[in-house]
């Protein structure tokens, strides 16, 4: 065998060597990326989670609001309905002074009629 014969036979192998490394290289590789990935997937489905209870508290906070909207609603007076209470709050004030001057009623009794 000739000397280059023996030294193309010792790179073919060098070169053998360094695809077979090569190899065990991008086949960690493989395996590190379906890690990240595996992690990546976990994760996302961990926030996935975590939005929909987010979602579902919040559709209950919603709830709540329009209830508590509602029932305020419900419960609150108009102007119109206060403006026509302080209309027969004068108008009784006016009476009572007007039936005391008359001394139709005493001042006790008129103190009496505004008290209810």
């Amino acid at each position: 065998m000739k000397k280059s014969e023996t030294i193309l036979q010792k790179d073919v192998s060098e070169l053998k060597t360094d695809v077979s490394e090569l190899k065990t290289d991008v086949s960690e590789l493989k395996t590190t990326v379906n890690d990240i990935l595996f992690a990546v997937n976990k994760l996302s489905e961990n926030f996935e989670q975590r939005f929909d209870n987010v979602e579902q508290d919040l559709s209950s906070v919603k709830q709540d609001l329009n209830d508590f909207k509602s029932t305020v609603n419900n419960q609150m007076v108009t102007k119109d309905y206060l403006d026509r209470k302080l209309t027969e709050l004068r108008g009784v004030n006016k009476l009572t002074t007007l039936l005391q001057k008359k001394k139709i009623i005493s001042p006790i009794e008129a103190k009496m009629v505004l008290s209810i």
